[in-house]
């Protein structure tokens, strides 16, 4: 039997579909209601938080117009810049979906990230794909909004912030 090599998945689907005489379904994932970070026990509500950042609701502490790309990258996602987009980020910390990273528009990557104060530094909360993207496309900074450790904890779901 010689292998099969297909250049999508719907190309793959067909091909099943043809040799079955069977329509083929997908279930796919319903979209969460909102959109989370998870840290160890740690959980935030980044729907909430975007929400009142986007309403002026809440404020920044801080803006860092040159969050460092590269060591995060390294450290925190453990991506290797010379794999380029054939690996799978998944640290013991963070999950980064690199189907989801090829994909980004140029008008999303621009967005800045948003991050917390923690008792260790700061924790980006959203801009894991966006920061993965200019770390592989070789920029070393990206806009980072800083939030408050008193103000993240308004919007944590479960567990504490470290």
């Amino acid at each position: 039997m010689k292998d099969l090599k297909f250049s999508s998945q719907n190309e793959a689907l067909q091909h099943l579909a043809d040799i079955t005489g069977k329509k083929i379904k997908i279930a796919m994932p319903k979209k969460p209601e909102k959109e989370s970070f998870i840290f160890g026990g740690m959980v935030i509500d980044v729907s909430k938080l975007l929400k009142d950042l986007n309403s002026n609701k809440l404020k920044p502490s801080k803006t860092i117009n040159d969050f460092p790309i590269e060591q995060y990258a390294e450290q925190m996602l453990a991506l290797k810049k010379e794999k380029g987009y054939d690996q799978n980020p998944y640290s013991i910390f963070i999950r980064v979906d690199m189907d989801f990273v090829k994909n980004l528009q140029d008008s999303r990557i621009k967005e800045p990230g948003i991050a917390i104060e923690t008792s260790q530094g700061v924790l980006l909360v959203d801009g894991h794909h966006r920061l993965t993207k200019l770390y592989l496309e070789g920029e070393t900074g990206m806009k980072v909004h800083i939030i408050s450790n008193k103000d993240a904890k308004k919007y944590l779901l479960r567990g504490k912030i470290i």
